[in-house]
């Protein structure tokens, strides 16, 4: 059966590909062939012996066009060198309209396998021709008849586009938060102990006993420098005018000694010193 239609490739990734590049990793790429017609992947940099694609390639297909050539290549900046290639039979994927396959490439001289690489298909058919339709240019055409209209040019019908539509998350408010200041907290002022004078006790008089045989005495009268001391007008009990007390601790028939002025105080000199001072003795 004669298919006619678009065919789209869809090339995901390879996996264990040859490695032809011993100097750094590989940058592979695929060339389809399908009659005339070539269509080439970009190169995946650095891809390696695991090549990630995922690229989609556009053919035609017209009657007679079932086999597509797969090669895979590496980029080299002197010359590519080919890791694999293999043919893929399209009748199932013309019958089913879709089919995802690993295809296994092979080495182009020895045979072995090569690595393998993953594709998509997905085709969309076009009107159906028959040749017996087509007219023969070699019998002319019968009078009459209604010539043949070849079938009108395929339209290809427009994928639909499938937007999903993103969630909008809004965030909800976060609650405020007042911090409120708490009440004062009262005041005790501290209890004011009460303080008690303490009795003060003064200590216990001493008595103070006089030896026996003690008189009291008057205390000594203070004369200026300079001037005479008074005479003593009134008597020691049992002594006459003008007579001395009798020192402390001696008795009080004390008879005063010998060359004793009443006048004279003791440690003063007799007489004054005249004028002309100092004096000379």
């Amino acid at each position: 059966m004669a298919y006619c239609g678009v065919m789209e490739v869809r090339v995901i990734e390879g996996k264990d590909l040859r490695n032809v590049d011993h100097m750094s990793k590989m940058d592979p790429y695929i060339v389809f062939k399908i009659d005339s017609q070539v269509k080439k992947t970009k190169e995946a940099n650095n891809g390696g012996k695991t090549p990630v694609w995922n690229e989609t390639l556009t053919m035609n297909v017209i009657p007679g066009q079932s086999v597509l050539s797969v090669e895979v290549w590496d980029k080299n900046t002197l010359a590519d060198k080919m890791i694999g290639n293999a043919m893929v039979n399209l009748e199932k994927v013309f019958d089913d309209g879709t089919e995802d396959m690993w295809v296994e490439v092979r080495h182009p001289t020895k045979g072995s396998s090569a690595g393998m690489v993953r594709l998509i298909f997905f085709f969309q058919s076009k009107a159906v021709v028959s040749p017996t339709r087509y007219p023969s240019t070699s019998t002319p055409m019968n009078v009459g008849h209604a010539p043949v209209q070849a079938p009108p040019p395929f339209q290809q019908q427009a994928q639909p586009v499938y937007q999903q539509a993103q969630p909008v998350y809004q965030q909800a408010p976060q609650p405020q938060y007042v911090y409120q200041q708490p009440p004062p907290q009262p005041v005790y002022a501290a209890p004011i102990q009460a303080m008690y004078a303490q009795p003060v006790q003064a200590p216990p008089v001493q008595p103070m006993y006089a030896p026996v045989g003690y008189a009291p005495g008057y205390p000594p009268q203070q004369v200026a420098y300079g001037s005479s001391p008074q005479p003593y007008t009134q008597g020691y009990p049992g002594f006459a005018a003008n007579q001395p007390p009798p020192m402390n601790g001696y008795p009080g028939n004390y008879a005063p000694p010998a060359g004793y002025n009443p006048n004279v105080r003791p440690g003063q000199p007799a007489q004054y010193p005249q004028p002309g001072y100092p004096p000379h003795y």
